[in-house]
């Protein structure tokens, strides 16, 4: 379950990075333009200001073309594989762009270049930061190839005034904080929604449970029944009904109290699961001591060797309640709907409960099978 949940959140971190920063990587061609079209600056680096635009597009390119185009491909692969390349393609953007910084920065005079680029750059990394928020590695590192080549540079070189790389570096340790306030929200936030999502789940579940028997309850059972038979007329395949009632229940309540009762249903219930194990079986408290199974694409030979394994069991078993010995029968009806009939799910029901009734009439601890388009008929062993 853990490992399920990780897998979950994993794949939430790459969707939302996705879905926050895709828009961003329209932005990085028209502000490089913005700063080298000012004061005539690709005039003076014609060169350079090629090289670096070629660079930015094409950065910018793959990581479009890679959202875009190739993401979904990747994804349904290997969503590891999905994950480091476009993490990749966010770094080497990132990359481009704080190499084009580095170069401005270091060019003599060209105030107005370097103060646009230094003002595009702050912006590109605040908006960075906050989109990459949900991986705290993604988001440093993405801010370190926006600043770090310029702050390096100006260092080494002794460029410009040296309170300049200074708050470049301030800047970045400030986006480091930024990213872990944020990437600490974003987890509670995820926290919390899982919790609502498994609270919900867990009274979805409690709503289709009866609660002494643990047992699916009748409303679950109905929408199970009608589900299985859409699916048994579409694919052509037998449904089968099967009602059990604990034979004298009354008696054996009335007699040991409520609270034996209660263990002989609880009991009873194992017995039903024990028997009817498939994952497609779907067993019920039907209410009071009965009990119904639903067997999907199930024979009515193989329901009735089941049922009477069912029957021979539970007259067999013997619970031990306040030093006494309980013990008791079942009575069983079958009924088995086949795809040629035009019968209804309500009338499969009846036909099961028909024989079930018989069974009683016929003296208790029966198996009786009700065979499609006709009454009841007995059959037991």
């Amino acid at each position: 379950m853990q490992n399920e949940k990780q897998a979950l959140f994993n794949k939430r971190v790459v969707n939302d990075i996705k879905r926050r920063s895709s828009i961003g990587s329209l932005f990085y061609i028209p502000l490089f333009l913005a700063i080298v079209f000012s004061d005539n600056f690709y005039k003076r680096h014609t060169a350079n200001c090629f090289r670096f635009g070629i660079l930015i597009f094409s950065a910018s390119v793959l990581r479009i073309s890679y959202y875009s185009l190739f993401s979904k491909f990747v994804c349904e692969y290997n969503r590891f594989l999905d994950k480091i390349f476009f993490f990749i393609s966010i770094l080497f953007i990132g990359l481009a762009w704080g190499l084009c910084f580095a170069w401005v920065m270091v060019q003599p005079g060209e105030s107005m270049a370097k103060m646009l680029v230094i003002i595009c750059t702050i912006g590109v990394c605040a908006g960075g930061a906050l989109a990459y928020i949900p991986s705290i590695p993604l988001s440093i590192a993405y801010n370190l190839a926006m600043l770090a080549p310029a702050s390096i540079s100006l260092l080494v070189l002794h460029i410009n005034h040296p309170l300049v790389p200074t708050l470049l570096i301030v800047f970045s340790f400030y986006m480091f904080f930024i990213a872990f306030e944020g990437n600490g929200e974003y987890l509670q936030a995820f926290k919390n929604e899982q919790l609502l999502i498994d609270q919900s789940e867990e009274l979805t579940v409690l709503a289709r449970i009866d609660g002494l028997t643990g047992l699916y309850n009748r409303r679950y059972f109905d929408e199970c029944m009608n589900r299985e038979f859409k699916k048994a007329s579409r694919l052509g395949v037998p449904l089968t009904v099967i009602i059990g009632d604990i034979d004298n229940f009354k008696i054996l309540n009335d007699r040991h109290g409520h609270l034996a009762g209660d263990k002989f249903l609880k009991f009873t219930a194992n017995l039903f699961r024990s028997v009817f194990r498939r994952d497609t079986d779907t067993v019920a408290r039907f209410g009071g001591e009965e009990f119904i199974v639903l067997l999907s694409d199930t024979n009515s030979e193989d329901a009735f060797d089941l049922a009477e394994e069912l029957r021979q069991r539970m007259s067999q078993m013997q619970i031990v309640f306040n030093g006494e010995t309980l013990s008791a029968t079942l009575s069983i009806g079958i009924a088995c709907w086949h795809p040629d009939t035009q019968e209804s799910r309500d009338s499969l029901i009846s036909r099961a409960d028909n024989a079930l009734y018989q069974a009683k009439r016929l003296g208790r601890n029966q198996t009786v099978f009700s065979p499609p388009g006709s009454s009841p008929a007995p059959q037991s062993q």
